[in-house]
């Protein structure tokens, strides 16, 4: 049972609004039945995004976090984009950047919009977007609540948090923000995405905002760039989730500039290297089914390698442990089978 007198003077003894309607309000109960989360997107059938959640996009400078936001409207206002699928329809998108210029910002927009297989000269009635580049920290952060407060959308991207704040390692800033962005999924029941970029050092969120989103949010998804060159390709993981977890996405992008998803095979492990490399070696001059002595084969590998003899006679015993050659009395076989 609630004992509402205890409420009553814990209301009283708060002059800063808190009553105890308010306490009432916040109490879980075991008996009740609440409401389950409301998921607005999945990829390859696990679901993502949900209402009243934060969600956190991070990354290095230039690695591909604006591309993936393309992806993510394209597939809001589609209903669909690669192997991404937005669970309503209907769905309104608040896109507020603070870091680019203009033109970079409206550039985005227009990728998402043509992705989206919509004209990219045409504000769309579910994509609202703001700049707020100009504005300080302070005002940015009122102007966020305000656009929130005026269109109450479904999912609200903020590109660049960490500029609702002066000074993203301030303790008391961070909280503040964090606890906003709390409050504001909670009453307007939306989605919440957010881009923060990495450290230089490691992987993590930058400064004590980083830390405080991180310990908030429900999922934080992880864009990488395999190299600088118009080969190379973008790579989402998702790294922390209160969710069941979802699959690696890859793109890359395409002649007509848009992203495109790609299959890449997982690179190869320490040990898978090193097994490839030893029977490349015996490729060279040992087929499946052949046998040598030991001097014979240290030799000869010596020979076709250019190792040194230490080496060589290294590499044997590796070779037996892994199950490549086998030894028979005096000799030593190739297998047949890998």
């Amino acid at each position: 049972m609630i004992d509402v007198d205890v409420l009553q003077k814990i209301g009283a003894a708060h002059k800063d609004g808190i009553t105890e309607e308010d306490l009432i309000r916040c109490r879980m109960s075991v008996a009740e039945v609440y409401e389950g989360q409301t998921f607005l997107m999945s990829y390859k059938n696990r679901s993502l995004l949900s209402k009243g959640d934060i969600v956190a996009v991070k990354g290095r400078a230039k690695a591909g976090k604006t591309h993936f936001l393309a992806v993510l409207i394209a597939t809001l206002l589609r209903g669909k984009y690669a192997e991404f699928r937005s669970l309503e329809s209907g769905l309104s998108i608040l896109h507020i950047d603070t870091e680019q210029g203009l033109n970079n910002f409206q550039a985005v927009i227009k990728k998402a919009l043509r992705m989206a297989g919509l004209p990219d000269d045409q504000d769309h009635e579910k994509l609202l977007t703001f700049n707020l580049r100009d504005f300080l920290a302070r005002d940015r952060l009122a102007a966020v609540a305000m656009l929130s407060d005026a269109y109450c959308p479904d999912v609200l991207i903020i590109d660049g948090v960490r500029d609702l704040l002066s000074d993203f390692n301030d303790i008391g800033q961070s909280s503040e923000v964090i606890n906003f962005l709390m409050a504001l999924s909670k009453q307007r029941q939306c989605a919440i995405i957010t881009v923060l970029h990495e450290n230089k050092a490691d992987n993590n969120m930058r400064g004590h905002l980083g830390t405080e989103l991180l310990n908030k949010c429900s999922e934080v998804y992880q864009v990488q760039r395999s190299g600088n060159d118009e080969r190379s390709y973008y790579k989402v993981s998702q790294t922390d989730t209160r969710n069941m977890p979802v699959e690696d996405f890859t793109f890359e992008m395409g002649e007509d500039g848009l992203p495109v998803e790609v299959a890449i095979d997982p690179p190869l492990s320490s040990a898978e290297k090193r097994r490839m490399m030893l029977i490349g070696n015996l490729d060279r001059f040992m087929q499946p089914g052949t046998s040598m002595s030991y001097s014979d084969f240290i030799s000869t590998y010596m020979e076709v390698s250019g190792l040194a003899e230490s080496t060589a006679k290294k590499h044997l015993p590796e070779a037996l442990d892994l199950g490549i050659l086998i030894k028979n009395g005096d000799e030593y076989s190739r297998r047949i089978y890998r």
